[in-house]
């Protein structure tokens, strides 16, 4: 059972009773009830408090309150963020601020999984060096900036069921983990480069039976590379049509298999 923790001081409290939480393997859950804008029991004390206490907490932020609705973590490197091994964001969350300079989570070095259940923009530079990150899922996002899970090298599963527009180079650089991607019966327009320096990757879309807009679909696509055009493939060539289909001979150094499933 979660407890629900309603001040900074109680944060604390319940971390130094906890016999959990030494490892990232071993986090605590930590499920709080706060205004995240208040200036002493906000998401900088909690934060300040997690880091403080030095244990691996699971943060559940559902019930939080926020003077808007932008999520903002701040990017400072100061302690606590880089405890946080999985966290659920407010239910009043409807976007997650850019990263400008850095990425937004570039300092939550054990963030594994994150969720917002009302999430609608997630945009660019967001999770970008996230390399620890596995697990994501929007489920009412339309979307998605662009770099956003650039160089999360771990990612496996992102969950976008909504999505209606993925800017450019969204999975860049993420390495040779196998993907899988979620998305809806109507394909999003996409940008440029999604999959760009990628030397070798297996990626899955899942769509919808009947999904529309997703261009022709081979069963399996096995390309090659060398200057990043399997993201203008994945797009139709640069179009904004969901064509699978769009990589052709000039793809001869970077290997990438493709399924589709649908669901």
């Amino acid at each position: 059972m979660w407890k629900v923790i309603t001040t900074a001081a109680e944060v604390v409290s319940y971390l130094n009773h906890d016999s959990g939480g030494t490892t990232a393997a071993d986090p605590v859950s930590l499920k709080v009830e706060l205004n995240l804008a208040d200036t002493s029991d906000g998401l900088a004390a909690l934060l300040s408090a997690i880091g403080n206490v030095n244990k691996y907490v699971s943060l559940d932020l559902s019930v939080c309150t926020m003077s808007d609705t932008e999520f903002d973590p701040g990017w400072a490197a100061n302690t606590g963020r880089s405890k946080i091994v999985s966290l659920v964001l407010p239910g009043t969350a409807t976007r997650i601020k850019a990263g400008t300079s850095n990425p937004t989570f570039e300092n939550f070095t054990a963030l594994k999984s994150v969720s917002g259940a009302a999430v609608q923009t997630v945009e660019g530079l967001v999770f970008s060096n996230c390399a620890a990150l596995t697990t994501v899922s929007f489920p009412a996002a339309t979307s998605i900036g662009g770099l956003t899970f650039a160089s999360c090298t771990a990612l496996t599963t992102v969950n976008l069921p909504k999505a209606t527009s993925i800017d450019g180079h969204t999975f860049s650089n993420t390495g040779e983990t196998a993907l899988t991607v979620t998305l809806g019966s109507t394909a999003p327009t996409l940008r440029f480069d999604i999959f760009s320096q990628i030397e070798a990757k297996t990626v899955t879309v899942k769509i919808p039976a009947g999904a529309i807009g997703y261009g022709t679909v081979p069963a399996t696509y096995s390309g090659s590379d060398s200057t990043s055009c399997w993201g203008n493939g994945f797009q139709g060539g640069g179009g904004s049509d969901f064509d699978f289909s769009g990589c052709g001979s000039d793809c001869i150094n970077r290997y990438i298999t493709l399924n589709i499933v649908y669901q």
